[in-house]
């Protein structure tokens, strides 16, 4: 028998296994953004940590925003819709049919992506993808692609099954009295609340059924009208995650898995900029059974001549060059490693005056597989949600024909499948390189097949770009018949081609029938 609770007793049962993620991410995030995840209590006029490095707050952001322009590519769809050709010849369609359905899907295409691209989308996922780096889970809430909301970890708590799937979650929120309407507060029971503190919100969901029942509560009370079900495929809350781990509630972030190195890094330039600080303090020391006159070297110009012992007078030297040079030396290693993990471009050119453009995409190609993992979590975790998502917006609002799902379903183009058409594309270029040195490669390559593989693995539609044998066929005869044609103009001349082209317009007399002859 199932025990009835409120919004709030649930999220404060679910706390303790958020706890070990929190306090790390709470960790991580002072040495690189530590406004991502802040402490407890906190308000505008709180202090926070201020790391001595920049290296984490510079990588973070280059590797959210490198990711998002992976995953959201700004000029071309991350996403495709496939059409089972199967399923439709079962419906009895023909060839004409689904050549017509293709069609209206490169249309909706267009739609949802146009969609996806006037709204927030795309800087929200960056800010997503800060949380995900640095505390390894974060909280989207999607309505439409103009109004996303995002939720720290310290705002909700989720409960996963044992292979991932989530299974419940509770949003924790702050709001405003006057945001709710006079029946809402007669509902809640907001008549001893002080107009002047927060309303504390909860917004509850759990999976039945494949579907996931999702209402809010205020005071313990159901908000009238919050009570929504979506489909688990199409449900607009979302949570992310760095790594998928089975049995796990949360996830672990990168800065963990680097932490070592952020840390050391860290406390190298504290104790640099503290040495160099007490480096650069000049004090004279003076020996006490001096003859010079101190006050003539306090009051002598510069170039001036004094009387005087230079051995009297020495500056104070602190002898630790050799050991800021090892910490020197070790900080640039650390900023190396830092880079490779951030994917910066530092990290993919070694030190020399010959670095080959082969060298450096072959790096790069290398640091980009170590993130395959994730692309291949955020294309199911991340990418598919929003375009269905969308396609369930649009569908609402009339403006997407309405396909049924076991048909007509989004494939995701860019992440991992990016990766997969690249390293195809590599082997490609190195294959040709090798072959065109052959003698008489070049006749037995087809170069329409190169192109069309080429443009495949860099994800191009080659739809009236590329023009097909038959076409180049066409046009290659044109120009035999016009060569032709003037090659004989030039030996009988202009004025019997015009007449023969005269007569070869002009329509055919009717032939006189030749008449019987005498016998």
């Amino acid at each position: 028998m199932e025990i009835k609770t409120t919004a709030k007793a649930r999220y404060q049962a679910l706390e303790a296994h958020r706890r070990p993620y929190l306090d790390r991410g709470r960790r991580n995030v002072k040495l690189c953004i530590p406004s991502l995840l802040p402490p407890e209590g906190y308000n505008g006029s709180t202090d926070l940590d201020e790391p001595y490095q920049s290296v984490g707050s510079t990588g973070h952001s280059h590797l959210a925003s490198k990711l998002t322009m992976t995953l959201l590519p700004a000029n071309s769809g991350f996403f495709k819709l496939q059409a089972d050709i199967a399923e439709l010849r079962k419906e009895g369609l023909d060839q004409a049919g689904i050549t017509e359905i293709d069609s209206s899907l490169g249309e909706s295409e267009q739609y949802i992506q146009t969609a996806m691209s006037s709204g927030t989308l795309r800087a929200k996922v960056t800010e997503s993808l800060l949380h995900i780096f640095a505390v390894g889970s974060n909280f989207m809430h999607v309505t439409d692609p103009a109004n996303v909301v995002l939720y720290r970890l310290d705002q909700y708590v989720v409960r996963r099954a044992r292979k991932g799937r989530l299974l419940e979650f509770v949003l924790f929120e702050e709001l405003d009295i006057e945001e709710l309407t006079a029946e809402e507060r007669a509902a809640t029971d907001l008549t001893q609340h002080k107009g002047d503190q927060p309303l504390e919100m909860y917004t509850w969901g759990k999976l039945r059924d494949g579907k996931m029942e999702v209402h809010k509560e205020v005071n313990g009370k159901l908000i009238p009208g919050t009570e929504e079900t979506f489909p688990e495929d199409e449900c607009p809350y979302i949570a992310l995650r760095f790594r998928s781990v089975d049995g796990e509630h949360y996830s672990r972030s990168l800065i963990d898995e680097v932490y070592g190195d952020l840390n050391a890094l860290d406390g190298l330039s504290q104790a640099l900029l503290e040495g160099s600080l007490m480096a650069s303090k000049v004090i004279w020391l003076v020996n006490p059974g001096v003859t010079t006159k101190l006050e003539d070297l306090v009051q002598a110009r510069n170039g001036s001549f004094i009387y005087g012992n230079a051995g009297e007078v020495q500056a104070l030297q602190m002898q630790k060059h050799a050991d800021f040079a090892t910490a020197a030396q070790h900080m640039a290693k650390l900023e190396q490693r830092l880079a490779m993990a951030f994917l910066m471009s530092a990290a993919v050119q070694r030190d020399g005056e010959r670095v080959t453009a082969e060298e450096i995409r072959t790096m790069a190609r290398e640091l980009e597989d170590g993130l395959g993992g994730l692309y291949s979590l955020l294309s199911q975790e991340l990418q598919l949600p929003l375009v269905r998502i969308v396609m369930s917006l649009l569908k609402r609002e009339k403006r997407l024909p309405q396909y049924p799902k076991h048909v007509v379903k989004p494939q995701i183009v860019t992440g991992i499948e990016a990766l997969g058409r690249g390293h195809d594309a590599d082997k490609l270029r190195e294959f040709l390189s090798e072959i065109v040195q052959l003698p008489g490669a070049a006749e037995r390559l087809n170069i329409g097949e190169i192109i069309t593989r080429l443009a495949t693995a860099g994800g191009v539609s080659t739809e009236n770009l590329v023009r097909s044998d038959q076409e180049i066929a066409a046009e290659r005869q044109k120009q035999m018949m016009e060569q032709a044609a003037m090659n004989v103009g030039q030996q009988v001349g202009p004025g019997l081609i015009q007449g023969a082209m005269a007569q070869a317009q002009a329509p055919a007399e009717p032939q006189a029938e030749p008449q019987a002859q005498p016998a």
